[in-house]
């Protein structure tokens, strides 16, 4: 909640640019890291969660993820380093950004943000959702937990590109 505080009362004074930007290195960094051990042959330790971890990791996602709707890396750079059993992780996430996108509803509102196109393209989309659901579903029980490590730090690298392309880019 805090980070999306923040994020709305610094809406029109920090750059979307260069929020991408921080974003989109902090997650190749930290993806980065994980692969050049992995593939050096370190042993990648898993880390405590901790209450200073979890304040500052989920504010820093809530802001990115009010400021440009990216707020994954940074949970997942929390989550992630943790090595919790998928379910687990797959679960937090889910609750994390139920939360975190009902909340945002309030602040975007109040900005003029919140568009009656956006709700109908929402709408026309949402009929989407359960094939979505169904096949994450589909996938989660026959993903050993090995691949789904190795995929879900691949698709944070992946986010980190894309996420440096556009800030470095300004799209």
């Amino acid at each position: 909640m805090v980070g999306i505080v923040i994020g709305a009362l610094s809406f029109h004074s920090l750059s979307e640019q260069n929020i991408k930007l921080m974003t989109g290195v902090m997650a190749l960094l930290f993806s980065i890291r994980f692969f050049s051990k992995k593939f050096l042959g370190s042993n990648v330790e898993a880390k405590s969660a901790s209450v200073f971890g979890g304040i500052f990791w989920g504010t820093l996602s809530g802001f990115s993820s009010f400021s440009v709707h990216a707020g994954g890396p940074a949970l997942n750079v929390y989550l992630l380093s943790q090595k919790l059993d998928k379910s687990i992780f797959v679960g937090t996430t889910i609750i994390f950004f139920t939360v975190v996108n009902y909340a945002k509803l309030v602040p975007y509102t109040l900005l003029g943000l919140f568009k009656l196109e956006n709700l109908a393209t929402s709408m026309i989309l949402a009929c989407f959702a359960p094939i979505g659901v169904m096949a994450g579903v589909y996938l989660h029980r026959r993903i050993n937990e090995e691949w789904f490590y190795l995929s879900s730090y691949g698709l944070l690298l992946l986010a980190g590109i894309k996420l440096s392309y556009e800030g470095i880019l300004g799209l």
